[in-house]
């Protein structure tokens, strides 16, 4: 028992749900008590598969009566991956921001 409420011996919402396993890459189905003030405690299979650990920020979204949590890193390491599809190799976004704002400022580049 933690923080007053425990974490449901069964990961499964539903028959057939997937089973939670690190690194799988498949959704995954659990249930989850809320507890004092709030509180959600997240099954540690899932924390393993999230790549997150006590004290990390998740970022949450909600559409209607869905709740859905992110990892940080899983989002930065999204965009990045949606991002390698449409920037050429060897091509340096930053350097290209950079070359255009000291064009418009009217600044020589070293």
């Amino acid at each position: 028992m933690a923080g007053g409420f425990e974490e449901e011996s069964s990961p499964f919402l539903h028959q057939g749900a997937s089973t939670i396993a690190s690194g799988s890459g498949r959704d995954v189905s659990f249930r989850a008590k809320i507890g004092p003030g709030g509180r959600i405690v997240i099954p540690a299979e899932v924390r393993s598969a999230m790549g997150v650990a006590e004290g990390d920020v998740l970022l949450g979204e909600l559409d209607g009566a869905t709740l859905q949590l992110s990892s940080m890193g899983g989002l930065i390491a999204s965009i990045q991956s949606e991002m390698r599809k449409i920037v050429p190799p060897g091509v340096s976004i930053v350097d290209e921001f950079l070359a255009e704002r000291r064009a418009m400022w009217g600044e020589d580049e070293d």
